[in-house]
C-alpha cells in the first residue's frame, strides 16, 4: 500500500510481531517441504484510496478527510523479503473553518514483505517532501519534508492481482499528522525468472529432462484469404462524393456555423490522376447569400478518400423557422486535375430545427439565447431602472441593487416557474442528444412563465442590459444563474457578513441566484442558490459559465420574434418591495455592529461617542431616519460631530438652508474644524453665495490644503465649476463625523 505523509510507524504490539514471525516461518517451511514455488513478481503497482483521521494536537483543527496514493514496489531478486518503493499521494483535509487543506506528496521508502500462500503482510517506512496549500484560491503553499510508516495485509486473487487493507501513520513536519486507513489493489508483473528463492539450504527438486526427440508439430494447410474487390480507377472519372452527413442544425447558432462545421462529406478520387486544391462548398438557397467553402485539401491521390467539413454563413432569416424543416442544400466540390479546374455538385436534404431548439451537449450554447439588446428586454429593464433610480442606496453594491430590482419587478409582474411536462429540464440535460425547447427572453416576458433554463436566460439578459456581468450555473438536472459584484474575491470576503454565500473565481466574486424561487424575495433566492452551489461544488458537480466567455463561441442573436407588448408591473408595488428588500439586506449586514454599539451605549457612563457612531453607521447605509434619531439626542447638546452629521442628512435630503444652519452652528462652536469649513463652503456654493464660499474656502486652504484641493471646484463658478465637480466626482463624497 502506498503512503504519503510524515513520521515513522512503530509497531509496538507483541501479537502483531508474533503474527509476522509466524507468517515468515510458514513461508519458509512451505518452501522447504514442497516443490519449487512460482517465482515472485519483482514489480508491483498499487493504487489505494484512503480515509484520514487527524491525531494529537491537530485533531481540534482538522476534520477527517480522504485521499489517494499510487506507488511502485521493487522486490530484491536476491532477497525477496526486502523491497524498495517510490510513490505519489494526494490528501484533502477539511479544516474546522470553511476551507480545506490539500497535500501533494512524493517520496521513496523501503520495507519487508512476508507471503504465505495467497496471504501477504507488508511493513514499510517512507520519506520525502510534500506541498501543502489551502483551497481558498488566495493562499500560497509551501514544501516541507514528511515521513510515514505503516503496515498492510493483502490477499492475492491471481499471481498478478491482489487487494488489501492497511494503516499508516503520517507526519507532515511543521503542519499536520494523521492516521491514514487505506483500501486498494495492486498489480504485479515481471516474474523473477528461473527458480524461485528458497529460504532453506536444501537443493531444489530435480526437473525432468526434455524428451530426446520432440513430437512433430502438425501443420494445418494454409487457407487462401478471399481477395477484396477494389474499385476500378478510370481516366476522367474525377472525384466522387461518397457520403454526406449533416449534424443537428439549430437556427440560434446561425453565426456559429460560419466557423464551426454543420456537416461533413467524404470525397474519393476515382481518377488515375491526383486531384489538387480540393474544397467543398455549402449553399442553402433561402438562408444564404453565397456558398461557404471549406479550407482546401492539399491533394487527393488516385483512389484516396478524405472527409471535408461543411460550413455555412447563414442569414438571420433562419430564425423565422418555427417548426423543424427539411430543406434542400447544394453541395459542390471544386478541385484541379491535370491542370484544369473541375467541379462536381450534388443536392442533399438537411433538417433544420426550430428557432427555440437546442441540445445540452455544451452548456454554454444557451448563451446564444441571452439577447440583452432585444427591444423588449431593454424596455422592461430600463423601466425598472427608472422606477428605482431615486431609491438607490450608495452604500450597497450597485450590482446587488440592480439584481434586487429585477427580481422584485419580475415577482410583481407575476413571472411563474412552470416545468414543461413533455421536456422536463432534468431529462433533457441527462440525454445530451435530446432536443430541448428554450425560450428567448422576450418570449418568457410575454408568456410570464418558463422552466429553469428559460428563467436563467431571462435574468441574465435583463441584468446584462444594465451592464451587470452574469453567468450560468449548471448542476445535475438544473440550471440557474449568478451575477458578478465587480469586486475581487478578497474585497468581497471583507465587505460582507456572509462570505460563504458567494462564488469565487480567480478575479471576481459572484452571487448565485435560484431563479425558480418565485415566492420568496431576492435574499431568499440568493440563499437558496448559494446552498445549491455549495452542495454540488463539494461533489465536483457544479459549473460556472460566465456569459462573456460563452459569447466568444456562441454569440447572442438578434431575435425578438413578433412584436411583444408587455405590461409593466405597478411602480408602487415594485418600489415598496425593493425598498423593503434593501433595508432588510442592510440590517442583516450591519446588525452585528448595531448590536455591539447598542451594548456599548447601555454600559457606558458617557454614551455620547457610541451614540454618534451608531448614527454614522445608519447614515452610511442611507437609513437617515434611524441616523437622525441618534444625532438629535446629541445635537441638542451642541456636540459638534452630531451637528455636522445632522447638516449632512439635511444636505442628502436636499434641504440646503437647514443644512447650512447646522454647518454654521458647528463652525461657530469650532472655527478651525476643517469639515465644518468645507461644508459651509460647499452649501454656499450650491446656493451661489460666492462671497461666503470665498471666506470659508480660503480658511480651509490654510488649515488643510489637501482637503481643499480635493474640492477644487469650490474655487470656480457656473458651468466651469459643474464640469470640474463632475470630473472629480467631489459632489458624490460625503464624510460622516464619527469622533469629536
Amino acid at each position: 500500500m502506498p503512503e504519503g505523509g510524515v513520521g515513522m510507524f512503530i509497531v509496538k504490539s507483541k501479537p502483531i510481531l508474533f503474527a509476522l514471525a509466524f507468517l515468515a516461518c510458514q513461508g519458509a517451511f512451505g518452501q522447504a517441504e514442497g516443490a519449487a514455488q512460482p517465482a515472485p513478481m519483482l514489480f508491483s503497482l498499487t493504487l489505494t484510496p484512503s480515509v484520514t483521521v487527524p491525531l494529537g494536537r491537530d485533531a481540534p483543527y482538522y476534520n477527517p478527510g480522504f485521499g489517494a496514493d499510487i506507488s511502485a514496489d521493487f522486490r530484491m531478486p536476491f532477497f525477496p523479503l526486502w523491497f524498495v518503493s517510490g510513490g505519489l499521494g494526494y490528501s484533502l483535509v477539511p479544516l474546522e473553518t470553511v476551507t480545506s487543506l490539500s497535500l501533494l506528496s512524493g517520496g521513496v521508502g523501503t520495507g519487508l514483505r512476508f507471503d504465505s500462500g495467497k496471504l501477504g503482510v507488508k511493513v514499510r517506512g517512507t520519506g520525502g517532501y510534500f506541498y501543502g496549500f489551502l483551497n481558498d484560491g488566495t493562499s500560497r503553499g509551501g514544501a516541507n519534508p514528511f515521513a510515514a510508516g505503516g503496515a498492510s495485509i493483502s490477499w492475492a486473487f491471481t499471481p498478478s492481482l491482489s487487494a488489501g487493507l492497511g494503516a499508516t501513520y503520517r507526519n507532515f513536519f511543521g503542519l499536520y499528522n494523521d492516521l491514514s486507513i487505506q483500501l486498494g489493489g495492486a498489480f504485479s508483473f515481471l516474474p523473477g525468472g528461473g527458480q524461485a528463492w528458497k529460504p532453506s539450504s536444501r537443493p531444489a527438486v530435480e526437473e525432468k529432462p526434455l524428451p530426446a526427440k520432440p513430437e512433430p508439430i502438425k501443420e494445418e494447410p494454409v487457407k487462401a484469404e478471399p481477395q477484396r474487390a477494389t474499385a476500378q480507377l478510370a481516366p476522367g472519372a474525377g472525384l466522387e462524393v461518397s457520403s454526406v452527413e449533416f449534424f443537428n442544425v439549430f437556427p440560434v447558432f446561425f453565426k456559429y456555423y460560419s466557423s464551426h462545421a454543420l456537416g461533413r462529406i467524404v470525397v474519393k478520387n476515382a481518377d488515375t490522376a491526383a486531384a489538387r486544391d480540393v474544397k467543398a462548398g455549402f449553399f442553402l438557397k433561402q438562408y444564404m447569400d453565397n456558398p461557404s467553402f471549406s479550407n482546401a485539401l492539399g491533394s487527393l491521390a488516385p483512389g484516396e478518400e478524405k472527409a471535408i467539413e461543411l460550413y455555412g454563413l447563414l442569414k438571420s432569416d433562419i430564425l423565422e423557422i418555427s417548426e423543424p424543416t427539411l430543406l434542400s442544400a447544394n453541395i459542390s466540390v471544386e478541385y484541379t486535375q491535370g491542370g484544369k479546374p473541375q467541379k462536381k455538385e450534388v443536392a442533399r436534404n438537411v433538417r433544420v430545427q426550430d428557432r427555440n431548439a437546442l441540445t445540452w451537449e455544451d452548456d454554454r450554447g444557451a448563451a446564444a439565447f441571452v439577447t440583452a439588446k432585444d427591444p423588449t428586454v431593454l424596455k422592461f429593464s430600463k423601466n425598472v431602472s427608472a422606477m428605482l433610480s431615486a431609491k438607490a442606496n450608495k452604500a450597497v453594491n450597485r450590482n446587488i441593487l440592480a439584481a434586487m430590482g429585477i427580481h422584485e419587478a419580475l415577482r410583481a409582474a407575476g413571472l411563474a416557474y412552470v416545468v414543461d411536462p413533455a421536456r422536463p429540464f432534468d431529462r433533457m440535460y441527462q440525454n445530451k442528444s435530446a432536443i430541448d425547447f428554450l425560450q428567448f427572453p422576450a418570449q418568457t416576458l410575454d408568456y410570464r412563465a418558463g422552466d429553469c433554463d428559460d428563467l436563467a436566460i431571462l435574468y441574465c439578459a435583463l441584468l446584462e442590459s444594465q451592464s451587470v456581468s452574469t453567468a450560468f450555473i449548471t448542476v445535475p438536472g438544473h440550471v440557474f444563474m449568478a451575477l458578478s459584484l465587480d469586486m475581487k474575491p478578497e474585497d468581497a470576503r471583507k465587505a460582507f457578513l456572509r462570505p460563504d454565500d458567494f462564488i469565487y473565481t480567480q478575479d471576481a466574486a459572484w452571487i448565485p441566484i435560484e431563479v425558480t424561487e418565485r415566492k420568496g424575495d431576492f435574499l431568499k433566492a440568493w440563499e437558496t442558490g448559494a446552498k445549491e452551489w455549495r452542495e454540488n461544488q463539494a461533489r465536483g458537480l457544479a459549473k460556472l459559465h460566465p456569459l462573456n466567455d460563452c459569447w466568444q463561441i456562441y454569440e447572442a442573436v438578434g431575435f425578438s420574434g413578433t412584436a411583444v407588448s408587455i405590461a409593466m408591473p405597478a411602480e408602487e408595488t415594485v418600489v415598496k418591495a425593493y425598498t423593503a428588500e434593501v433595508n432588510t439586506f442592510i440590517t442583516r449586514e450591519i446588525y452585528p455592529q448595531i448590536a455591539s454599539l447598542q451594548a456599548e451605549i447601555k454600559k457606558s457612563k458617557d454614551p455620547t461617542k457610541p451614540t454618534n457612531r451608531l448614527g454614522v453607521l445608519y447614515a452610511q447605509y442611507g437609513q437617515f431616519d434611524l441616523a437622525e434619531q441618534q444625532f438629535t439626542k446629541l445635537a441638542d447638546k451642541n456636540y459638534v460631530p452630531a451637528l455636522i452629521n445632522m447638516g449632512s442628512i439635511c444636505y442628502e435630503r436636499g434641504d440646503l438652508r437647514k443644512a447650512l444652519g447646522y454647518y454654521q452652528l458647528s463652525h461657530d462652536r469650532e472655527p478651525n474644524n476643517t469639515r465644518a469649513l468645507l461644508y459651509v463652503a460647499r452649501v454656499n456654493h450650491d446656493l451661489e453665495n460666492y462671497g461666503e464660499v470665498r471666506v470659508a474656502y480660503d480658511a480651509l486652504k490654510k488649515l488643510d490644503p489637501a482637503l481643499a484641493a480635493q474640492f477644487g471646484y469650490l474655487d470656480l463658478r457656473g458651468e466651469e465649476a459643474t464640469r470640474a465637480a463632475n470630473l472629480s466626482q467631489a459632489k458624490e463624497l460625503m464624510f460622516w463625523e464619527a469622533e469629536k
